[in-house]
């Protein structure tokens, strides 16, 4: 995010915090008390949604910072494909042989206790 809609998007969010603080002066009742409730939820969920974007597209930033400086100094060859464990599979060595993992176990089912059986009375 630019510097000009972080301030429009943070800048929303506060006046919708301020909108709901305000409507509790203003409006009397059950109403102000709803009104400023999700103005001010909505103000908090939007701040906290821009919190959340913008360290996603830091660590963005970071990850293209990391591939720009290794691609350089790597030393293969452009799209020769000779390398040895370049199979493509994550976890792959030289050998070309993937990690191989078990398959998860099954649950067994739960059992539970017997419980005595309390005889019903005749009608």
């Amino acid at each position: 995010m630019r510097g000009r809609s972080r301030l429009l998007g943070f800048g929303i969010a506060a006046l919708l915090v301020l909108g709901g603080l305000i409507s509790v002066v203003l409006v009397a009742g059950a109403v102000g008390g709803a009104l400023a409730t999700a103005l001010i939820g909505i103000g908090l969920v939007i701040a906290t949604s821009l919190v959340f974007l913008e360290i996603g597209l830091s660590e963005d930033r970071e990850r293209e910072d990391e591939g720009d400086a290794a691609a350089p100094g790597s030393g293969a060859e452009a799209g020769s494909g000779a390398e040895a464990g370049s199979g493509g599979a994550p976890g792959a060595g030289k050998s070309g042989t993937a990690h191989r993992t078990r398959p998860p176990e099954k649950p067994q089912p739960r059992r539970l206790p017997r419980t005595r059986r309390i005889p019903r009375r005749p009608q």
